[in-house]
């Protein structure tokens, strides 16, 4: 069946090529058997077979000036200890 073909050639370019998008993936399914379908179509099949599109969440910092920024972002807060201890109260 050609739908079972286009959709293992989908899958198989979509991990070979984990960058690329769902404009390039479907030109290369044209490009490859003349079949021309929409990026939404691309996404749908690439969606039922587990494979999603992911974004980062945020780009990095890169001047030299805000990279401490990003080394803050990046370690957990620190506890402070002091504040954990119980305290008894007078009452």
């Amino acid at each position: 069946m050609k739908t079972e073909r286009f959709d293992n050639f989908l899958r198989l370019s979509a991990l070979r090529y984990r960058t690329r998008g769902s404009t390039q993936l479907a030109q290369d399914l044209n490009e490859a058997t003349g079949v021309s379908v929409c990026p939404s179509t691309v996404r749908r099949h690439l969606t039922k077979q587990g494979l999603h599109g992911r974004v980062a969440h945020r780009k990095l910092l890169l001047r030299r000036g805000n990279r401490q920024q990003n080394d803050l972002r990046q370690k957990p807060p620190q506890l402070d200890s002091s504040r954990l201890e119980s305290r008894t109260v007078d009452r």
